[in-house]
């Protein structure tokens, strides 16, 4: 259906002209009606454009009213401008002054599909251009007076040259105020006054700045906006190289505390430190870097809580350097031990865990340190009997050079342990699980074969090589190797380990060992010795004259031998059963033998009285006399 719209009026605009304000809006007023000239009641979408220069001009702002009602004389009233801005026209910038301009009017009613053109755009008059009264006041006669030197311009405009005997300097000296070639006037004393390069203010009570009610000798408030970054106090150090201070000091002139900010486009070069003064002493109790790094009693923080001092713990560090390393302990020199990470430790005070990522990962000790892996085997060592000397970790895998082999120590037996110790374990009790609901029982050994196999087991006298860390007492007990032979179960053959087979001192030069017969090959793992500190590293070159190792530190040389993989052990808890089961076996002959031999007894004394009596009947005359 065809509609038309009839404009009754245009009402008198309402300008809000003051420079800031907005918006600029003028009233609009009518009547729309439908072709049967039924009014147009009810909600509907009212949609203005503003076209530049004619009714077919360029559309310079356009915007749209929803939910207008129109009264049931289908009256409409709006404000042209207060509407809801179409596309990236604002009103703002149209420009009133150039040219004429056109008013598009589009309707929607309730239920129409689309808006509908309501007439032609009709001219604007008189009210709207008074708009370009704001445009002049905005734009042109703003001017700005500046005074450079002598010389007194206004912008856009003219300029004049002031007289030299104009120029006055204003100084204050204490509390006098004063103008040269004029007269001076002596402030209050209450108020602030020079003293040399320096302000000072002797008054009681507090400055405010942003605020009428100071409650400290120096209050700031701040709306939260404007300045740097929103600051309320801002202290800037004018040297590049140096950072900003803010000093907290009392009755004592040589203690202080500083809270200094240096700033960096290097982030890892800013700090916030907070820095306390004891007489000629000072040192930063905590820094903060850029880099989101803390440091406590350091400011140069290595890691993201970078803790160093000489209370007991002497360091702790969490941080990769290139591994999974998680939480590091120093001793305060580059000497690291760690939970869960790969290390560095140059002259074997510490260690670092590893394999934290897999499950396997934990603590390792060095020198006179000891730590644990978690969801691993424990392995326990020495190098010395001396307590004062002893070496302990606990690890399942390879530790770092230079403190053990660079391979991982990998069992392939059968065994599955939980504890590894190189030396005796000593305790009040030694407990086995022998729970019948976690074995699969095959049946009662054959107790006969077992003492065939006990005999053939050889009891050994023999004194360890390595005399040093195992004793110089004498032993009797098995040959791994023996027993191999004839009872297999009871030995472990792929056992991986370090041999006494060296045992000799040399020096070592750039990783260079020069010792002759040493029987090493490329490939093999040496254990050697710097003093205290133990090694395991390959071999990496083998003469007949000496070998080379990597990373291995210069000076003097212990040799103790090389790594095999098929280093036996002896379940001695085995041979120990074996043993009841054919001692249990004796036990059952000695039985049968004491049946037998009570037999046999009895047997003897049957005869025996029998050759008693037939004795008797053959010598009756014997019996007599008797």
């Amino acid at each position: 259906m065809k509609k038309s719209l009839f404009f009754c009026l245009l009402l008198t605009g309402m300008f809000r002209l003051a420079f800031a304000q907005a918006p600029n809006q003028f009233n609009f007023q009518a009547v729309a009606k439908y072709a049967n000239d039924n009014p147009i009641t009810g909600s509907a979408s009212v949609r203005f454009s503003i076209l530049d220069g004619s009714a077919s001009g360029a559309e310079l702002y356009q915007e749209l009213h929803n939910n207008v009602m129109a009264t049931d004389k289908g009256v409409i009233a709006l404000q042209v401008g207060g509407g809801q801005v179409q596309g990236l026209k604002p009103w703002l910038n149209i420009n009133w002054s150039t040219g004429a301009k056109y008013l598009k009017v589009e309707i929607k009613p309730v239920g129409e599909p689309d808006f509908i053109l309501m007439g032609p755009p009709q001219q604007l008059n008189s009210v709207p251009y008074a708009l370009a009264a704001q445009v002049s006041l905005t734009d042109k006669d703003q001017q700005t007076l500046s005074l450079s030197g002598a010389t007194l311009s206004i912008s856009n405009g003219n300029s004049v040259t002031l007289p030299d005997k104009d120029q006055q300097t204003l100084t204050l000296n204490n509390n006098n105020l004063s103008i040269s070639g004029g007269n001076a006037v002596a402030l209050p004393t209450q108020w602030w006054a020079a003293s040399g390069t320096g302000l000072y203010n002797l008054n009681t009570g507090n400055v405010g700045i942003k605020t009428n009610n100071p409650l400290a000798p120096l209050h700031i408030k701040s709306d939260g906006v404007g300045g740097v970054g929103g600051a309320q106090l801002l202290l800037e150090e004018n040297n590049e190289s140096d950072g900003a201070r803010l000093q907290f000091k009392n009755g004592f002139p040589d203690q202080f505390w500083d809270i200094w900010g240096y700033s960096n486009p290097d982030e890892s070069l800013a700090r916030l430190n907070l820095y306390y003064q004891n007489g000629s002493l000072g040192k930063d109790v905590i820094s903060l870097s850029g880099t989101g790094k803390v440091g406590i009693g350091t400011n140069d923080p290595l890691a993201k809580l970078d803790v160093r001092g000489d209370a007991g713990l002497l360091g702790l560090r969490a941080e990769t350097m290139n591994s999974d390393a998680v939480v590091g302990i120093s001793t305060g020199d580059q000497n690291w031990a760690g939970v869960a990470g790969h290390c560095y430790a140059p002259d074997g005070n510490a260690l670092w865990g590893q394999n934290f990522t897999n499950g396997k990962g934990g603590l390792i000790g060095g020198k006179d340190f000891a730590g644990l892996f978690w969801g691993g085997a424990v392995r326990i060592t020495g190098i010395s009997p001396v307590a004062s000397a002893n070496f302990a970790y606990f690890t399942l895998g390879p530790l770092p050079p230079p403190f053990q082999a660079p391979v991982s120590e990998v069992y392939n037996g059968n065994t599955q342990y939980s504890l590894w110790a190189d030396n005796a374990v000593r305790g009040l009790q030694f407990q086995a699980m022998s729970d019948r609901r976690i074995k699969d029982i095959v049946g009662v050994s054959d107790s006969r074969r077992d003492l065939a196999t006990l005999l053939q087991i050889e009891i050994t006298d023999y004194y360890f090589k390595d005399r040093i860390t195992k004793g110089n007492m004498p032993q009797k007990k098995v040959i791994g190797q023996q027993v191999a032979v004839v009872f297999p179960q009871a030995v472990d053959s792929n056992t991986q380990e370090f041999i006494p087979d060296i045992l000799q001192t040399s020096r070592a030069d750039n990783g260079w060992i020069a010792l002759a017969g040493h029987g090493l090959q490329a490939g093999d793992i040496v254990r050697l010795f710097f003093g205290q500190k133990q090694v395991g590293l390959k071999v990496t070159e083998a003469t007949v004259s000496g070998f080379r190792v990597d990373t291995a530190p210069s000076g003097p040389v212990f040799v103790y031998g090389r790594q095999v993989r098929d280093f036996h052990v002896v379940d001695y808890e085995a041979i120990s059963m074996l043993n009841v089961s054919a001692t249990q076996e004796l036990a059952r002959q000695v039985a049968s033998l004491q049946q037998e031999n009570d037999a046999l007894r009895q047997q003897f004394l049957d005869l025996e009285s029998r050759l008693t009596a037939l004795n008797a009947q053959l010598n009756p005359s014997s019996s007599l006399n008797k």
